[in-house]
Formats: structure tokens, C-alpha cells, sequence
């Protein structure tokens, strides 16, 4: 977790990644690898759920649709999305959709014809509400839908979707493998592996992939897909001009979709350190989905204290997300030191609940809490290197040189700085963090190469 006080900082410009764009587990991409939906219409059908407020409604101005505000310039050239059903009436539908689905789970509990979109019920719990006690029961469903219908590919599509949701891409990986030889085409395949490539910092393998994706099937889910990895390789114009593609062929009106596209985007502009357009998108969709956590706490850490404590306050009775309870220690210490105890208390319980269950999920997380929260370094250097053995990306890189300069182990930061410069697509947040590595390991010379032509930070 990244504090509050410095959002304009090296940690504000890394973006959280357990749960963030580049990983299987976020927002919307394990219901990708589980075809738990129709793919035209992008993140999980939730974005069904809420079309009860209909097209008509939306062009009269009528009650319960968030207001267009389509022609309003927003900071940096924004754009605000076409209205969208209010977060009000969409919640309600999803949470009675939902209801439904477990009722015909309970009658047929090893259909999958109900199984599958009840798990994507249950990941859009974790994505979009921060519900972490939804993980168990996507393992459980995903587990049975494999031992109840071990012949099916879309089953073991099914159970590839949990295992990612919790960092297990070896295990998801061999779960392709068994649907491939029970019959899934590789026009399945090739895209859940790639999304699977670009949780692991393969983008070269995955971009390809999706590219084709986006020839065959030009939607939401394939262009925000590509656009995520584009951003991942540092084309961020291209990326950019992808996620207007992708906004661009929605004709729904679910703010749930929007929400997953902007996110995906603020993220996009976060990393490449643009703070001002990454805030004016958070902002958009906390104003579509206020109960969208992960979004709340981008925004708050882009925001002073006292203005990002309310966004993540709102998210806090619906969420069991520590990240939650971290982001309101660090903005309440920050406001009134010796404030936010409980909070701190509250996130370390949870941190350690979660990650005795799902390590490789949460060690990046549990890393960032304990350089930033509790300030133990050598736990959050110990969490740090579990997430870098898993997957090598920008932001495991970034954060185990972080962890090991703080935890004082300077000559292994150096050797990871120096492996980090393999790295084909590094951020300037890595960049910074080698830079830090060298000047502490006394090799100033190489930090100062690091900071030729380094792009300034926008505030």
C-alpha cells in the first residue's frame, strides 16, 4: 500500500498490482478465462444485470440513469462516458440476479449451465465490491464443476479461471492444457493463455493474441484487453487509442463494463505518470460505481488526505478488502497521527487471514502494507520475494528492489536491479527504484545513467 502522503511520489506511480490490470486475478479478467459469459458484452454479465433502465430512459433523462455528461471537457482532452443506469439500480439488480443464480445453483448444483455464471457472479464480487470472501466459494464451484463434469473443457476453462484468480498460473496453465485435450479449439485457448502471458509479464506472447482477438471479435472485452497489454509495453497512445475503441463499440448501459474499461485506463495513465488524467478517470468511475474499492483507493492516493479519505470511507461497510482498512490508516495517521489504529489493526488480521490461503494472491499486497503501514521491512521484503518468484513483471520487480533497500539487503537489491535491466518494459516507477538500489549498493555512476532522458511525473 502505497501512503497517502506521498501521492506524488515514487508509490503513487507504481500501481497496485495484485488485483490491478495486469493480472488475472482483476478486475474482469478471470471471468475471461472462464467464459463465464457472452464476450460481446464485455466484464461478466453483471453489465446484464443492470439494463432494466432501458435506452429509452437513458436518451429521456429518466430517474435512475447517471447523467451524460458526454459533452463536458474533463481535465487533459477527457471526455465523461455516456449515461449509465445509476450505481443504485444496477447494484440492486446484480445483487437480485445473483440471488437467482444460487437459487438455480441449489436446485442443479452440478450444472454447468449455472455454475459457470455463477462463479462470474462471485469474481465480480472480489472486482468490483472487494469482497475477498467471494474467493472461497469460486474455488469451491470451480473445483466441482471439475469433478462433477470431468469431460467438459468448459469446466476445466472454469477451475484455469479460480487458479488465476489467485496467482496459481502454473495450475491454471495446466488446466488449458486439459481442456485442450478434451477437445477446446485453440480459437478458445489462445486468448486465455494470453491473458494468463500477460499476468506473468509476457506481453510479446500475449499482445499478438489479442490483436487477432480484437480482427475476430472487435468489443469491449478484446480491444480493452489489448489496450491493457499495450499499456503494460509502454505504447501508451496506442493503448489509449484502444480503450476509445473499446468504449466505442458499448451499447449498453451498465456502469459496470464502463467502470472496468475506466479503471483499466486511469491505470494506464498512472503508470506512465500522468496524475492528472489518471485521477480524472478514477474519478469517473467511482462516479459510476462508488462501491468499486479498488478504484476508490487509486483515487484517494492521487488525492490530498482529507479529500480521498471519503471515496474509500463509502467502500468500507461493503468491503472486506484489507486494502480497505491500509489506505484509511495511512490517510488518517496522515491527517491526525495516532488516528487510524483501528484500521491498522483491522488490515493486518485480514492481510494475515488472506495470506495463509492465497499467498501468491496477496504477497505483493502484504509487501506494500508492510513497507508502508507497519514499516516492516523484512516481512514486506519476505512477501516482495514470493510475488517475484510467481511472475516477473514491471511492478515485482519494482516492488522486491523496494523491499530489499528498505529490509537493508543492498547487494541483493543490486542484483535484482541488474536483472531488472533485462526487463524488456520497465516503468519509470522501476526505473526510480533501480536507481535507488545503485545509489545505496554505491553504484551512483549507474543511477545516474538511469536518470538520462527520464520523463517528469505530471502532479
Amino acid at each position: 500500500m502505497r501512503g497517502a502522503s506521498h501521492s506524488a511520489g515514487v508509490h503513487a506511480l507504481r500501481g497496485l498490482t495484485c488485483r490491478s490490470a495486469s493480472s488475472a486475478f482483476a478486475v474482469g479478467l478471470a471471468v475471461f478465462l472462464c467464459g463465464c459469459d457472452d464476450t460481446s458484452k464485455g466484464p461478466h454479465s453483471s453489465g446484464s444485470a443492470t439494463t432494466s433502465a432501458s435506452a429509452d430512459g437513458v436518451a429521456s433523462g429518466a430517474p435512475g440513469v447517471a447523467p451524460s455528461r458526454s459533452a463536458e471537457l474533463l481535465p487533459s482532452g477527457i471526455r465523461s462516458p455516456d449515461a449509465t443506469t445509476s450505481p443504485e439500480i444496477a447494484i440492486a439488480n446484480f445483487d437480485g440476479q445473483f440471488e437467482q443464480l444460487e437459487r438455480a445453483l441449489k436446485a442443479k448444483p452440478d450444472d454447468l449451465v449455472f455454475l459457470r455464471p455463477t462463479v462470474g457472479a462471485y469474481l465480480d464480487q472480489v472486482t468490483y465490491f472487494g469482497k475477498m470472501n467471494a474467493i472461497e466459494r469460486v474455488l469451491e464451484l470451480a473445483e466441482r464443476a471439475t469433478n462433477t463434469n470431468p469431460k467438459e473443457p468448459k469446466a476445466f476453462f472454469l477451475r484455469s479461471s479460480g487458479r488465476s484468480m489467485i496467482h496459481d498460473f502454473k495450475a491454471a496453465l495446466a488446466d488449458l492444457d486439459e481442456a485442450k485435450r478434451l477437445g477446446a479449439n485453440e480459437y478458445e485457448l489462445a486468448p486465455k493463455r494470453a491473458v494468463i502471458a500477460m499476468a506473468l509479464g509476457n506481453y510479446d506472447a500475449a499482445e499478438p493474441v489479442f490483436a487477432e482477438e480484437v480482427k475476430r471479435f472487435p468489443n469491449l472485452n478484446s480491444l480493452g484487453l489489448h489496450a491493457v497489454c499495450l499499456g503494460h509495453m509502454g505504447k501508451t497512445a496506442q493503448a489509449e487509442a484502444a480503450f476509445q475503441a473499446a468504449e466505442a463499440t458499448y451499447r449498453d448501459v451498465s456502469p459496470f463494463a464502463i467502470a472496468w474499461l475506466y479503471f483499466n485506463r486511469a491505470e494506464l495513465w498512472q503508470r506512465a505518470g500522468d496524475a492528472e488524467r489518471a485521477r480524472a478517470l478514477y474519478t469517473i468511475v467511482v462516479e459510476r460505481l462508488p462501491s468499486f474499492a479498488r478504484a476508490a483507493i487509486h483515487l484517494s492516493e492521487l488525492l490530498p488526505p482529507a479529500r480521498g479519505k471519503p471515496f474509500v470511507e463509502k467502500v468500507l461497510p461493503t468491503s472486506d478488502d484489507p486494502e480497505v482498512s491500509s489506505a484509511l490508516f495511512l490517510m488518517n495517521e496522515a491527517l491526525t497521527p495516532g488516528s487510524g489504529k483501528a484500521h491498522l489493526e483491522r488490515a493486518t488480521k485480514r492481510y494475515d487471514e488472506l495470506m495463509a490461503k492465497y499467498p501468491l494472491a496477496f504477497a505483493d499486497h502484504v509487501a506494500e502494507f508492510h513497507l508502508h503501514a507497519t514499516k516492516d521491512s523484512k516481512k514486506a521484503a519476505e512477501a516482495a520475494k514470493i510475488n517475484f518468484a510467481n511472475r516477473k513483471t514491471a511492478e515485482s520487480f519494482d516492488l522486491y528492489v523496494e523491499a530489499l533497500v528498505a529490509a537493508g539487503d543492498v547487494k541483493m537489491a543490486c542484483q535484482v536491479a541488474d536483472e531488472a535491466a533485462e526487463f524488456k518494459y520497465p516503468t519509470r516507477a522501476l526505473r526510480l527504484q533501480r536507481m535507488a538500489a545503485y545509489r545505496a549498493c554505491g553504484k551512483p555512476a549507474l543511477a545516474d545513467a538511469l536518470a538520462t532522458g527520464l520523463p517528469a511525473s505530471k502532479p
